[in-house]
């Protein structure tokens, strides 16, 4: 969710600091717990309901994190029922999210696990799964 950016050049104040720039697009949906939205102040139950469903990524290293982010962002993108065969159409996206893994469907799989045993997405069976609402 962060992309590096070129350091200062050589006669800036903070010659050679490094900064980054925050990919707030990249984060899925769902991860996204909103205070305020559309001018509209959200009340606490609602808030703590998407930080309850949300919990399990913060005991997940920063790469798996990453993963599941990824994959969930996909899943939002599609209809409410979706197949395997409809996010491996996404597997080039992931290769160049994640250029060092060579497993990208089994990755896929995995992380899809995760949201099924999350409750965020329900496996149906024979690759066939539903979003939950």
């Amino acid at each position: 969710m962060l992309e590096k950016r070129n350091p200062l050049s050589h006669t800036a104040r903070r010659a050679g600091w490094v900064g980054c720039n925050f990919l707030l697009d990249r984060l899925p949906e769902e991860a996204k717990i909103y205070l305020i939205k559309n001018k509209k102040i959200i009340n606490k139950e609602e808030i703590q309901r998407v930080w309850d469903k949300m919990l399990f990524l913060s005991s997940k290293d920063i790469e798996s994190r990453g993963w599941t982010s990824d994959v969930l962002k996909v899943v939002e993108n599609l209809t409410e029922n979706f197949s395997l065969k409809d996010i491996y159409k996404y597997e080039n996206y992931f290769k160049q999210l994640h250029p060092k893994n060579k497993n990208i469907r089994p990755k896929i799989r995995q992380q899809l696990q995760i949201l099924r045993d999350n409750s965020i997405v329900f496996f149906l069976g024979k690759g066939k799964y539903k979003k939950k609402d």
